[in-house]
């Protein structure tokens, strides 16, 4: 039961956080971007928005862009995090940065969002254990002497045991409920890759990540039947209407956006802070679409498909 104490702590922050909701760049601003005829409107219509930092922004590779406006929603969050706000929610979003940029450092890769704040020394002191930070440091002797497939699958049975823990210390049923559908989903994509690779179902249940609400005898009792007939069960078993591989990745999202869009009737807790930095992510990525399809002339129909998962 949520008592005062955790309204006291929650409150402050999700009061700026509400503020700042009503700052987010609106449907209308999207389509005003889509249909900007020239660059100076595009800088026009950018400049009414949060993102009025693009306005003189004239390279058009999208991961240019990308990378300024990550820059700037590290920021913009590093800004919320400061004082004595609690620092769950803000690991809770984190943490799918920290192991993306983990999994880019074990590839040798240089790719490393600024959305999570461990540098790439860092990551080398933790898996050397000359550093400790937690979770991460428990996850080192995880990782050793696996290729980097094994290491993949490790960190995602990690990720999502991590984030069920914080949803769990921050005592929030809605958060528990989310990332267990978070993990239905992924579990969905793993039988995916194993339908298309065949992959033999011993392999499959190996690869599955646990704690979910979905047992793994679903996926593993559909996932090699005709297609047809596996997108209804998951229609039925995922409360969707019409699944169709095809659209996954927009079904996953839209799906997940509308199951935390519950903690706008859940109220002294977490909730609305993380809901409104996965809300901060749609909006700048939908920014982004928007700004590099107008400056590198996509057909306008095409962008207004691209932005339907993020809008």
């Amino acid at each position: 039961m949520r008592t005062l104490a955790d309204v006291s702590a929650y409150g402050p922050l999700a009061g700026r956080v509400w503020v700042l909701e009503t700052r987010l760049v609106r449907r209308e601003q999207l389509e005003r971007l889509v249909g900007a005829g020239t660059f100076e409107e595009v800088k026009r219509v950018i400049g009414e928005t949060s993102y009025f930092y693009l306005g003189d922004f004239e390279v058009k590779e999208e991961g240019k862009v990308k990378e300024v406006i990550e820059k700037e929603l590290a920021s913009h969050f590093a800004e919320l995090e400061g004082g004595s706000v609690p620092k769950e929610p803000f690991l809770f979003f984190r943490i799918f940065y920290e192991v993306q940029n983990l999994k880019s450092f074990l590839k040798a890769g240089d790719k490393f969002s600024p959305l999570g704040v461990i540098s790439k020394e860092d990551w080398e002191a933790i898996l050397n254990r000359k550093k400790t930070v937690e979770p991460f440091s428990k996850w080192a002797p995880s990782l050793t002497n696996l290729s980097f497939e094994e290491m993949e699958r490790v960190l995602d049975k990690l990720y999502f045991e991590e984030k069920l823990n914080l949803a769990h210390k921050m005592e929030s049923e809605l958060l528990i409920g989310y990332v267990r559908r978070e993990i239905d989903w992924a579990n969905l994509k793993i039988s995916q890759r194993g339908r298309e690779k065949e992959i033999p179902s011993g392999k499959l249940k190996e690869m599955l990540i646990p704690r979910g609400n979905i047992s793994f005898t679903f996926f593993l009792q559909f996932y090699l039947a005709e297609k047809e007939s596996w997108e209804r069960e998951i229609s039925n078993r995922f409360g969707l209407h019409d699944f169709q591989f095809e659209h996954l990745d927009s079904l996953m999202e839209k799906d997940l956006m509308n199951y935390l869009a519950k903690s706008k009737y859940v109220s002294g807790g977490p909730e609305s802070v993380v809901y409104y930095f996965y809300k901060k992510i749609r909006e700048a990525e939908a920014v982004k679409i928007s700004l590099v399809g107008v400056l590198t002339n996509w057909e306008k129909d095409f962008i207004r498909r691209e932005l339907i998962a993020y809008v």
